[in-house]
């Protein structure tokens, strides 16, 4: 049912919101924003839009309609941007937030050529697209050439005149303006996670030894080669007992990478190794992870940016073991928050003993306090509500 955007609609000062269709918590997103938005506009003077766009395979459009009916809400399934971003020249929006940067190539393009909507712009970056920001044009940019040294300039100057730049974990603060120093309107601007939390479907943290003796451990969150993949397969297989399912997530990433991935996986680990290749609901996705013995995360130290908060975060909400490689940012931070976190480098380098053993309950449970504190509602709507301030939005 994906219903054309209407380019001439006659909108009063409307507030975009654009998703990617098939995130897992786009709802939780979605509820969060919204909430957010009306804390905002008491008077609920703003039509708020949201832009929902990528395939509808799991026909969400229907299910957020429902969600989101309202007289001043909407939600619009688009498959040709290059209108999105007429109709955000023409109605004169208060604000227009993104969420993750999956518009394509041409985001850039277009936005150069619309600098009257830039202040409006609310641009929250996810791991990928950061990483892939300054991996390409930040810390690089000497050694690519006048072209992308040019590119450069152009996207600095564009992301110093947008409204706000919002990203989930502290470090990214520092990545991004050591990537583009000039920049001021750089904020964390965290979700909160309570679609991930025990008990929204049904479901409670499972035991690490499923009741037939088998162990399932999550490795890696997509398809992309920082991931290591390869290394964690070797590492399975010196370690497997035999009784245990390796998943790893590949739903998005490298093509060429991600059959690498599932070629040697199937040859080294046979039918121990378990690809996820497509998207599963996300009820589904929870409870699978409910029954999990670990998550373990094999990031290199040139990944700059978090990946996979959103695994993380359901890992450790059912408490379960997290292993993630002390020379990535995103250990250090968890750590100085005060969650219990193992070192990929240890399991990988042959300190595998403990791997198999069960996760203490006091360590568990210091990992949900962490959720608490700094993944919350109340925790998030303070982060947001802080930027806005500070850029008086």
């Amino acid at each position: 049912m994906n219903r054309p955007l209407q380019t001439d609609i006659k909108l009063t000062q409307p507030i975009f919101n654009v998703y990617p269709i098939s995130c897992h918590l786009l709802k939780s997103i979605l509820t969060f924003t919204r909430d957010f938005i009306k804390g905002c506009d008491t008077a609920h003077q703003n039509p708020i839009v949201n832009l929902l766009y990528g395939k509808d395979e799991g026909n969400y459009l229907a299910e957020y309609e429902r969600y989101c009916a309202s007289p001043n809400s909407r939600c619009v399934h688009v498959a040709d941007m290059e209108q999105v971003y007429r109709l955000f020249a023409a109605s004169n929006p208060r604000y227009i937030i993104i969420h993750g940067q999956f518009l394509g190539s041409g985001f850039w393009r277009r936005m150069l050529l619309k600098p009257q909507i830039w202040r409006r712009v609310i641009l929250i970056y996810w791991g990928s697209d950061l990483e892939a920001l300054t991996s390409t044009v930040g810390f690089q940019r000497r050694s690519r050439g006048i072209y992308r040294y040019i590119l450069y300039i152009l996207k600095g100057y564009m992301l110093r005149h947008f409204g706000l730049i919002g990203v989930l974990m502290p470090q990214e603060v520092v990545v991004l303006k050591k990537c583009f120093p000039e920049l001021n309107n750089v904020f964390r601007m965290a979700y909160p996670w309570e679609d991930s939390m025990p008990g929204r479907y049904g479901e409670e943290a499972g035991q690490s030894l499923a009741p037939g003796g088998h162990y399932t451990v999550v490795c890696g969150n997509s398809g992309y080669p920082n991931n290591n993949h390869i290394e964690l397969i070797d590492f399975a297989k010196k370690i497997d007992n035999g009784a245990t399912e390796w998943v790893f997530p590949l739903t998005y990433g490298r093509r060429e990478h991600i059959t690498l991935t599932c070629g040697y996986g199937t040859c080294i680990l046979g039918k121990a190794f378990v690809p996820l290749r497509e998207n599963m609901p996300y009820s589904e996705y929870v409870k699978m992870f409910a029954g999990i013995h670990a998550l373990v995360f094999n990031h290199t130290f040139e990944t700059r940016s978090q990946q996979g908060l959103g695994n993380l975060c359901i890992a450790m909400s059912f408490g379960k073991k997290i292993y993630i490689r002390s020379d990535n940012a995103l250990y250090k931070q968890l750590r100085d928050w005060g969650a219990s976190i193992n070192d990929t480098f240890e399991i990988v380098q042959g300190q595998s003993a403990s791997f198999y053993s069960p996760m203490a309950e006091p360590d568990a449970e210091r990992n949900r306090s962490v959720l608490r504190n700094h993944f919350s509602k109340e925790a998030a709507l303070k982060l947001w509500k802080a930027a806005f301030e500070a850029r008086r939005m």
